[in-house]
């Protein structure tokens, strides 16, 4: 065997690459995957989640206890509403969290159906926090042109604003770099990020972990923490 493979280098080559190349997925398939960030709590005495459907029965006088502020999924596209919201959004009231709401924009859909669905949903109701619009490519159809998704984008903000409601952008880094950086910087950022910082531009709220362990929400939960004091908090909820 040794002489055959003298006589064949390349046969060595290619049996060191295949070992190398067995190794390199092996350890992308066992590593760990990144959901959290490990921020210094102390720094940011604020925090929140934020909750759909999706997480089931939540128990909010329990949520209460260590947290200030709730933002629930309200609306997602031109007709569709969470399940939940309504109820989600009673019992945190009575629990004594502040609360906000956020839309899942979706590319595939004009701008004004998503505003007027928001507007319908949130129409009557008291929220402590801007209406959150969530831009991402996740779970969106591919090859819809930035310029449309802008355009539609543009339609919801537009609306929206005119009829006072008040307005954030959820998204994570890559999100934030194509669809909100040049045109809708201005507004409040709620970013999504695993690193620490969690992006090199003024932001307001960090969701740094979508596994969170959290004591009245079953299973694990998105933890998100205000940029500012207490005070800050207040200034910018009021």
């Amino acid at each position: 065997m040794v002489e055959t493979l003298r006589r064949h280098p390349l046969r060595i080559i290619s049996i060191v690459f295949a070992v190398a190349i067995c190794a390199a997925v092996i350890y992308l398939i066992a590593r760990p995957s990144v959901t959290e960030a490990h921020p210094d709590l102390d720094n940011y005495p604020v925090k929140g989640l934020d909750l759909s459907a999706h997480n089931g029965d939540v128990n909010f006088d329990s949520i209460a206890v260590n947290y200030d502020f709730v933002i629930l999924k309200a609306t997602e596209g031109g007709n569709w509403t969470d399940r939940s919201f309504e109820t989600n959004f009673m019992k945190a009231r009575e629990a004594g969290l502040k609360v906000g709401a956020y839309h899942y924009f979706r590319f595939d859909r004009d701008g004004l159906p998503q505003a007027i669905n928001i507007y319908n949903t949130l129409y009557n109701k008291r929220l402590d926090l801007p209406v959150a619009i969530d831009v991402e490519d996740h779970g969106n159809p591919q090859g819809i042109d930035r310029d449309i998704v802008i355009g539609r984008l543009r339609q919801l903000v537009d609306f929206l604003v005119n009829h006072n409601i008040r307005l954030m952008f959820y998204t994570n880094k890559l999100g934030y770099n194509r669809y909100v950086e040049d045109d809708f910087s201005g507004y409040p950022l709620w970013i999504s990020s695993f690193s620490d910082p969690p992006i090199h531009t003024p932001w307001t709220l960090w969701q740094y972990t979508h596994s969170g362990k959290v004591v009245g929400v079953p299973g694990l939960a998105d933890i998100n923490l205000f940029n500012g004091s207490e005070n800050d908090f207040e200034k910018f909820i009021n």
